[in-house]
């Protein structure tokens, strides 16, 4: 699909690359570049254009794809301190007041819906708060 560069054409892509706003005149300006005609004959010999979408692309997934597992990993973190909270309830109230065999099941075995429900409540609690 590619051809491939020599290393003096590979520079100038880079340089071209690494450009703010990408431009041939602008890399051309660039001290110890070539004419913008030999740019532009670079440029379309070797996909430069595409290149560099191919290459822009790929950065743009890699980031949605780190900024989904951050909010994953936000949301189990979340999970997890809720369970904390949850069972540390269940181990301060658990004793104060009888349980149902049911409650005593559900506390010791509690579900992802109530961990969601418990943080839910804690965001509530936390909103409702005076500042």
């Amino acid at each position: 699909m590619f051809n491939v560069m020599p290393p003096n054409v590979f520079s100038a892509y880079q340089r071209y690359f690494k450009l703010n706003e990408r431009s041939l005149a602008k890399l051309a300006e660039e001290n110890d570049s070539p004419s913008l005609s030999t740019l532009k004959r670079w440029s379309i010999r070797y996909g430069w254009l595409t290149l560099a979408k191919v290459h822009d692309e790929a950065l743009t997934q890699r980031m949605l794809h780190d900024l989904v597992e951050r909010r994953t990993l936000t949301t189990l973190e979340l999970i997890a301190e809720g369970k904390k909270n949850f069972l540390n309830w269940a181990r301060v109230d658990g004793d104060v007041r009888e349980l149902s065999a049911r409650e005593r099941r559900h506390l010791s075995q509690p579900t992802v819906r109530d961990f969601i429900r418990l943080i839910r409540f804690e965001q509530e609690l936390l909103s409702t708060r005076p500042k």
